[in-house]
């Protein structure tokens, strides 16, 4: 316990540090050196001073509060939307081979793409409004959510399966036989029971 405290309050110290330091060198090179031109990048009171009147006198016809609030209800909307379509897609094409065979060749045309590509793309689509915000942060969400639901249901063991059939769950849980060729090679080549193990006395 002493030496989880010890690596904790180390790392407080160096991040503290760190901070500090890097604090420094910001207000060397723009204020005391004036190496960097304020033009190209602020000195840290300029940054204060309009954090302050963002905060309390506002910018675009809000304070900061509302932009971060409308913000977060864009990234919520896209990660919703992201989330309601990915998740079952990559379900299914991890269910499914026939699914698979149809949705991925589309999916891996899409997966390389960067997210911030879009952008252009959304403007040209939908304007400069949410409506093209909200896209590209469904697109940025809808990637991961597809493959980490994909790769969970092909990871399921073929004993986690026959556990959840034995427990009436055969309705909600009733994979096709790919699953089966899909199973770690440990539960393919796992040896049958015998009779006499089976046997009831």
């Amino acid at each position: 316990m002493i030496d989880v405290d010890f690596k904790i309050s180390r790392r407080s110290i160096v991040g503290v540090v760190t901070i500090l330091a890097a604090l420094g060198l910001w207000y060397g090179l723009t204020v005391s050196w004036k190496w960097i031109s304020p033009v190209r990048f602020p000195a840290p009171a300029e940054v204060w001073d309009a954090f302050i009147q963002i905060s309390y006198e506002g910018y675009g016809n809000g304070l900061l509060y509302q932009h971060v609030l409308h913000s977060l209800r864009l990234v919520g909307m896209g990660f919703a939307a992201a989330v309601a379509i990915g998740v079952p897609m990559g379900l299914l094409m991890g269910h499914s081979r026939r699914a698979e065979a149809l949705l991925n060749p589309a999916f891996l045309l899409l997966r390389p793409i960067p997210p911030l590509a879009w952008i252009p793309l959304a403007i040209v689509w939908l304007g400069l409004g949410d409506s093209a915000k909200i896209l590209v942060i469904f697109v940025a969400a809808f990637v991961p959510s597809v493959i980490n639901s994909y790769a969970g249901v092909r990871a399921m063991d073929l004993p986690i399966l026959e556990a959840a059939r034995g427990t009436m769950c055969h309705s909600a849980i009733s994979p096709d036989p790919t699953f089966r060729s899909r199973a770690p090679a440990r539960n393919a080549r796992a040896p049958a029971p015998s009779r006499a193990a089976t046997a009831r006395p």
